[in-house]
């Protein structure tokens, strides 16, 4: 399952999309990897592995907090249902890339293609960056944890 937040929230509730792994036999991009491609449509609400009755769909317009990959042997539904196929154990997953694609076939799919351009994307920050817009409690805080939370002792 891919999972993902639009909000600032840390609960239980989340949007979650499930999706099958490809197979071997799956085309490849000519580079090795394959693609899965999740549209946001396919997000629902769920709290813990239940699906919310009557959840909000996914909103993107305020951004995106949180995404996720979940492994679960629980189906996305308003019962607790196991997957059938599901086979406890060890299991590896690559992961190349993650990022957005546009739909230019979906409804509005021209007007979402034609804004393109109005998506934001925030520049990463330097090391030096993120220390100076640190609030200035962890400033004061951090040193202070460093000297009581040392590995090397």
């Amino acid at each position: 399952k891919m999972t993902t937040r639009s909000d600032k929230t840390r609960g239980e509730m989340l949007y979650q999309a499930a999706y099958e792994m490809p197979s071997n036999d799956d085309q490849e991009n000519g580079d090795g990897w394959k693609t899965i491609k999740i549209p946001f449509e396919d997000f629902q609400l769920v709290s813990g592995p239940k699906m919310v009755p009557d959840g909000k769909p996914l909103n993107t317009t305020g951004g995106i907090y949180q995404i996720g990959l979940a492994l679960s042997k629980f189906q996305i539904s308003d019962k607790t249902s196991e997957l059938p196929s599901f086979r406890p154990g060890y299991f590896e997953v690559q992961v190349r890339e993650i990022g957005l694609f546009w739909n230019s076939a979906a409804p509005g799919g021209a007007d979402a293609k034609a804004s393109q351009d109005a998506v934001n994307t925030p520049d990463t920050l330097s090391k030096k960056e993120s220390l100076q817009k640190r609030p200035m409690p962890l400033k004061l805080l951090l040193p202070l944890a460093r000297i009581f939370v040392n590995e090397q002792r």
